[in-house]
């Protein structure tokens, strides 16, 4: 198992409506997966840019890193989502 969550499924995919649900019926946005990855780092490394500015409102902890040490910016950088990353860094 990945330990991946319903929230993780709908950021990896877009799918702002079904987050916005899940995280009104209080889904944990800082919840881990078995490598340490949040949603928002699925959502980063994805490019989900309406995702991203969805999770930051709500994770506690939006630089924590991946057991790899990546944060959520590493993996947007990597991927080339620039706009993702900058968004990041401003609320850094």
């Amino acid at each position: 198992m990945n330990g991946r969550t319903p929230l993780m499924t709908a950021a990896i995919s877009g799918k702002t409506e079904i987050l916005m649900m899940l995280l009104e019926a209080k889904a944990d946005a800082d919840t881990q997966d078995k490598d340490g990855w949040t949603a928002l780092h699925m959502a980063a490394h994805e490019g989900r840019v309406d995702v991203v500015k969805i999770l930051i409102k709500v994770q506690d902890q939006i630089n924590v890193l991946t057991k790899d040490g990546k944060a959520p910016i590493d993996l947007a950088r990597a991927k080339g989502h620039f706009g993702i990353a900058e968004l990041l860094t401003i609320i850094l």
